[in-house]
Order: C-alpha cells, then structure tokens, then sequence
C-alpha cells in the first residue's frame, strides 16, 4: 500500500495503536506504517528463514512461522535465485522464477492466528501470503474480525498453485463483517501472464467503524487531501474554526466552494444551537478543522465535545502560545493546564473524541 493512501488514513482521523504484519518479508511495510503512524506498535509474521535476520534488527515482535488453518509443518517454496523472493510461499508461484531447476523446499512451522495471538487486538492487519491468504483467515478470524482495517493481496488468476481464489476471500471477509473500501494497489509482471493483472491489494473496513484519534506533530499535505477529496465527492462538506492560516490553502480551488466558518464564539455551548440544527436537517460535516487560539482550557473541553456531534472526523491544532496542554493516554485525550515539551500540536480524531478534561480549580473564598 502506498504511503499517500496511509497517509490518507491518518488525515480521516484514523491512527492504529497495534498493527500485525503477516507475511512481513523484509518489514518494508511496517517501516511504511511507522513512517505516517510512528506510535502504532507492530507484530511480524514471517515464515521465510532467510528474512528472520533483517526483522530481527528492527527491534519489533516477530514469528518465524507461517500463519495458516492449522498448527503443524508445511512445506515452503523459495527459489535459490532470490532466497529472501517476494514470492516465496506455501503454495508454489506458477511462473518461471520458481520453475524446478531453481526452486527449493524448506519445512517451516505453521500456527494459526488465533493460537499465538490469543486474547490480544490489532487494529490494523496486512496479509500477504501469496495464496495463502484464505487460510490464514480460517485460522484467525477471533484475531482479525477485531481489526478495524485489514489490508489484503488478493490474486485475480491462479498465481500460485491451488493458492486462494478472489471470491472466496471476498466472502470469507464479508463473514467477518468486512467490506471493501478502495483498491490500493496492483501488480502486473514483465513476462508473466502477457503482462496482464495479476494481484490486487484491497483495503478493507468494518462496516461498523469504531472511533479514533491521535495526537501528531504536524499534518503535512490536509490541504492538498481536502482537496482531492472534494473534488471526488462533491457532498464534502468541511466547518471551519478559527484562523486556518496553519493549514495554507484550503479553500479548494477558485472552483471550488471553501470550508463554512463557524460564526459566534465556539467556546461557549449556545453558540452551536444554529450549527446543530443545520445538521440535524442535512447531516453532519464530512470534516471539521480547528484553531484552538485563544482559547481558554474549559472553552477547548467544549469545542472537543461539540465536534464529533456535527463532524463525522476532523484535525484541530493547539498554538505554540497556548496555557494548557494536552497528551494521550491510555485511549484518552487528557487536558491540563500544564504544557509539556512532548506535547505535540496536531489532534486528528474520527468518530467520538475521548477525552478527560482537568477540573478547573476553585477559588477561596475571600
């Protein structure tokens, strides 16, 4: 999956805290996931030998197993070419770089997901078996049906040998309460199948999405992907909250209409009477953006309340120059009026924003 498309994640207000890796190769994706989600906490699976080395230097949890339907011993195809091969896999490539002059068989362990990960969630999951993807579904569906995101390659011809067939994955996910969001990715090979298609890299999501949210430093490129967006759908709507200088130019294109401002003071609660109403008559915003200046560590504790009634996601900053911080722990978004070095400015949330406010202290009596 391409890093713009991650990227796009995190913009929707979504920010995996676990993430588990099937068929990591040599972790490139996870080195993708921590580039946009640097808090996510990664889990490797990878039953290739030759690839057990490169995980173990990045420092992350990592099974060198081949997850499947059932526990036990498989056999694994590599080709003596290229023994750390994209396409190494229990079920043999059907091209001519694991043709038998070069192919080599090598026992591996096989567990399933449910087994070694037992009681334990992920947020995001990525298979990537190379036909294996089907069983590792039968073998860990209590595990993945608790993703909100699964990421899955998934063969369009009969790529590797008796390997999974598209449908079939397609309705095993749909069991598990998944539909597809968007095509991330496709694979073709010179010289393989006349060039034709060959893999398709599906996001799924849970049809019933839960809600999300991270602090990060910056949030390079919401400009640009407000843009794409409402030029893809033109019901986007966006609601606009103080100076939004700090995003450069949002307003979409001359073409193009720009956020609704929020007019009264959004720190005071009467205020957002006029803005429900408008979206109990045509629905929430499709995105709110914030500028918290000015505003005072009660009025925030409003504001972040009152989004997610009227957005359906959103990005809100906290200026240098503010009295009070903030810092996520354990799900929550904690307010204080305290400000610490590590607090980071940029809030992006989706769905609810969880949050415990300070209690403001009460003044002696005189």
């Amino acid at each position: 999956m391409r890093p713009e498309r991650l990227e796009a994640l995190s913009f929707q207000g979504y920010a995996p805290r676990t993430m588990l890796d099937i068929g990591a190769h040599l972790g490139r994706f996870t080195a993708d996931i921590l580039e946009v989600f640097p808090d996510c906490v990664p889990t490797l699976v990878e039953p290739n030998p030759h690839c057990h080395a490169a995980l173990a230097a990045l420092g992350h949890e990592c099974w060198g197993v081949a997850a499947s339907a059932e526990d036990g011993v498989a056999e694994l195809f590599l080709t003596s070419e290229w023994l750390q091969s994209t396409g190494t896999s229990l079920y043999r490539e059907n091209t001519h770089f694991f043709r038998d002059e070069v192919l080599v068989r090598t026992p591996v362990p096989k567990r399933r997901v449910d087994d070694i990960f037992a009681g334990r969630r992920f947020d995001l999951v990525k298979i990537d078996t190379q036909g294996g993807e089907l069983d590792v579904l039968m073998g860990g569906r209590d595990v993945v049906r608790q993703a909100d995101y699964i990421l899955i390659e998934v063969s369009m011809v009969e790529y590797n040998h008796g390997g999974a067939r598209a449908e079939d994955v397609f309705a095993a996910l749909g069991e598990l309460g998944f539909r597809s969001a968007e095509v991330a990715e496709f694979h073709r090979l010179r010289g393989v199948q006349n060039g034709g298609l060959l893999q398709m890299d599906f996001l799924f999501e849970r049809e019933v999405a839960r809600p999300s949210q991270a602090l990060r430093q910056d949030g390079p490129n919401l400009a640009a992907w407000l843009a794409a967006r409402r030029a893809r759908c033109q019901g986007f709507s966006v609601l606009q909250l103080g100076d939004g200088a700090w995003l450069g130019d949002a307003s979409f294109g001359a073409e193009q209409a720009a956020a609704l401002h929020f007019a009264g003071a959004p720190g005071k609660p009467r205020d957002w009477q006029g803005l429900q109403r408008h979206v109990a008559r045509r629905g929430r915003f499709g995105f709110a953006l914030g500028n918290l200046e000015g505003q005072s560590l009660a009025q925030v504790a409003v504001i972040l309340d009152m989004l997610p009634r009227i957005a359906e996601a959103g990005v809100v900053m906290r200026p240098d120059s503010s009295a009070w911080g903030w810092e996520q722990r354990d799900g929550l978004l904690h307010l204080g009026a305290r400000v610490t070095e590590t607090s980071q400015p940029i809030l992006q949330w989706r769905g609810a924003i969880a949050m415990r406010p300070s209690p403001v202290p009460r003044r002696k009596a005189a």
